[in-house]
């Protein structure tokens, strides 16, 4: 279909197609009477109705004023800041909605830019029924607008789901929610995909959210919010018996299908407006005995003719009963089945997904513990330059140190060279002057033996 249910229900209904609701000719009011026969229910869904501004004030009066609304879905509804405004005053009002849905629309756009946000955050802050807001999608930008939402988590701690997911509140708006939920132990999941938030920010955020649902004893995985408007299969049978639950009240699918006989019958008992064999046996009791009193009579033959003809028509109406008994039967059957499946593609579903999750939150502790200990290895290779640079500094100076003393050993040792040298020459020369010595003492010796010999001689 191209439509989604709710404008086909409005056309149905003898409504303007509501994809245009500000344009030429579109009366005020155009949803009242739609409005008004929704006024039991504890649900409300107008996803992609694109209601616009106009339509939204039209949908806050009804929720302002509304004893039963639990659900209000305005997924895509072309609700300006305008409209967000009177929402605001429908939150305000409303002592029964829990859940509100507003994602695929431009909320902060339009004449009153932010003031529409700020009211409808002030308006939830102070909401005492208040515990699921979607916000998915709604072009909220930045540190400013982030403080707004945190603002609803300082004063309420009965919001217990809040989706922001696809808003581009970047790194600093992160840090204002993670204070505020810091701040706060009653909320249990905060969808945060696409807001380009910091690793460490998104980590620390899971962990707080554990905490709370560990100090509220709530579950472990963080899921969709299940309203109180949503009734579980096995509720709706209770001793044998279908309890009569309003249709606002019931869930969609099983657990509706499961209360459709109540609008024929009740504990299986048959009423004047229900075909059923036994009524059907009834009858034709009654026709066999009008037959059998009118057939002493000679005058009754039209009257007997139409008795048969009734009980043809009869046996041939309660022929046709069964077999659109069974086809129904046999549709309620498939239709159980399928749902069945869906069931339990649903739950196969969910069990993979909390998996994936437990997987993603064990990757994301791995990924810090990788983070941290990356980090150390920094601080010590950082460490290690500057011990490095130190050692260089330190080879450079030994460098110019050895270069120094080789200069000044290199300076000595010419100086004692030159010393050698010149030792060496002077060394030459006494020895030169010993052997000359050497030489004139021999010659003394000898003339002193020369003269002793001489004065021997004389003496003797």
């Amino acid at each position: 279909l191209d439509f989604p249910f709710e404008q086909q229900l409005f056309s149905s209904m003898g409504f303007r197609s509501p994809t245009s609701p500000t344009s030429p000719g579109c009366s005020p009011r155009q949803y009242q009477t739609f409005l008004n026969a929704q006024e039991s229910s504890a649900t409300l869904v107008l996803a992609h109705a694109k209601i616009g501004d106009s339509g939204a004030q039209e949908v806050a009066e009804f929720a302002s004023r509304s004893a039963h609304l639990r659900l209000l879905d305005l997924t895509g509804c072309d609700i300006t800041s305008n409209g967000l405004l009177h929402i605001a005053q429908a939150v305000r009002c409303s002592l029964s909605l829990e859940s509100l849905v507003l994602r695929h629309n431009e909320i902060t756009s339009g004449p009153a830019g932010e003031e529409g946000l700020a009211a409808l955050c002030q308006a939830a802050a102070s909401s005492a029924s208040l515990r699921h807001l979607d916000l998915r999608y709604c072009g909220l930008q930045g540190e400013a607008q982030s403080a707004h939402i945190a603002s609803i988590l300082q004063a309420n701690a009965a919001l217990s789901h809040l989706e922001l997911s696809w808003n581009l509140l970047e790194a600093s708006g992160g840090q204002v929610l993670r204070d505020s939920i810091r701040m706060t132990s009653g909320l249990f999941d905060c969808q945060l995909s696409g807001c380009r938030l910091a690793d460490e920010t998104l980590q620390d955020i899971a962990e707080l959210l554990l905490r709370n649902r560990k100090a509220h004893k709530a579950s472990m995985q963080a899921g969709p919010y299940k309203g109180s408007w949503v009734k579980n299969t096995a509720e709706l049978e209770v001793d044998g018996e279908v309890p009569a639950t309003p249709t606002g009240m019931r869930s969609q699918g099983q657990a509706s299908a499961a209360n459709l006989p109540l609008r024929y019958a009740v504990a299986n008992i048959p009423g004047n407006a229900v075909v059923s064999e036994e009524k059907t046996l009834e009858l034709t009791e009654r026709l066999f005995e009008l037959r059998h009193r009118f057939l002493p009579e000679s005058s009754a033959g039209g009257k007997i003719a139409q008795i048969h003809e009734f009980m043809e028509y009869l046996q041939k109406g309660q022929a046709d009963s069964k077999e659109n008994q069974q086809a129904a039967d046999e549709v309620l059957h498939r239709t159980e089945l399928i749902m069945q499946g869906f069931q339990d593609r649903e739950l196969r579903y969910r069990e993979k997904i909390a998996r994936d999750r437990d997987d993603l939150l064990s990757y994301s502790q791995e990924y810090s513990k990788l983070q941290g200990n990356l980090r150390r290895s920094m601080e010590d290779l950082s460490i290690l330059r500057e011990d490095l640079a130190i050692a260089k500094e330190e080879l450079k100076r030994f460098q110019r140190n050895s270069e120094e003393d080789e200069h000044r050993d290199y300076s000595t040792f010419v100086a004692a060279t030159s010393d050698r040298k010149e030792l060496e020459r002077r060394l030459r020369d006494l020895q030169d002057r010993g052997h000359h010595l050497d030489i004139e003492t021999k010659m003394l010796r000898n003339r002193a033996e020369q003269v002793r010999e001489r004065v021997a001689n004389e003496i003797t």
